[in-house]
């Protein structure tokens, strides 16, 4: 009984705190050679999305990291498939001209990074990065 109040109130925080953290950003189809586009709906209006900002640390480049905007799984197929074949949708408008990635969350709590170009920070700063 005990186990099963800890985990429901552990559920409940990590709900209410990644509410509290949301954010909203704007996204652009990046190509890989570093040509992009803002993506825009049918109406002529910026598509946006809204998810939380984080930053992931660069393996084996000590102090050095990049960000991401973490967005659901169903939330990224839909960009993807909007930007088209070839571009890989991507967040923008974190008040920078980094390039920054999302980090996609599957419906069982796993996540994973999308492919695309980031600017790595930190130790390296302003290096920029494709992956693929």
């Amino acid at each position: 009984m005990k186990k099963s109040t800890s985990m429901a109130i552990a559920a409940l925080f990590s709900v209410c705190f990644s509410n509290a953290n949301a954010a909203e950003t704007y996204v652009y189809c990046a190509e890989a050679d570093g040509s992009w586009d803002w993506l825009i709906d049918s109406s002529q209006d910026y598509v946006n999305v809204e998810g939380v900002w984080g930053r992931e640390p660069v393996p084996n480049l000590a102090g050095s990291y990049f960000n991401y905007f973490r967005i659901s799984e169903a939330a990224y197929h839909s960009l993807s498939h909007q930007c088209g074949e070839g571009k890989n949708a991507q967040p923008g408008g974190h008040n920078s001209s980094y390039w920054e990635v999302f980090k996609v969350s599957r419906n069982n709590g796993e996540d994973y990074l999308a492919s695309g170009n980031k600017t790595i920070l930190g130790s390296y700063a302003n290096h920029y990065f494709r992956s693929l």
